[in-house]
């Protein structure tokens, strides 16, 4: 699952990115925007994609977590085997 969510979530960002290259190049040819103001959008609009990104992988990464405290807390709460004499 964590597999085909990471290839979405890179293939959309990807997309995005292309989608937000080629508009800004079409403004850039046509001088309806400044250069240096496309430039810092574009610096922005990577921001704010690679955050989001990075947020759907940390969130996987906390949902690993509290798994593996549920396997903790069953090891914890089991009756062992072998008990002292």
């Amino acid at each position: 699952a964590y597999g085909t969510h990471k290839f979405v979530s890179d293939t959309l960002q990807t997309a995005l990115k292309c989608f937000l290259l080629f508009c800004c190049w079409k403004l850039g040819r046509t001088n309806t925007v400044p250069a240096a103001k496309l430039t810092s959008f574009l610096f922005y609009a990577n921001y704010v994609n690679e955050s989001s990104n990075e947020v759907g992988d940390q969130w996987a990464k906390v949902q690993a977590a509290i798994g593996a405290s549920t396997n903790v807390f069953d090891l914890i709460r089991r009756v062992p085997a072998v008990r002292d004499p």
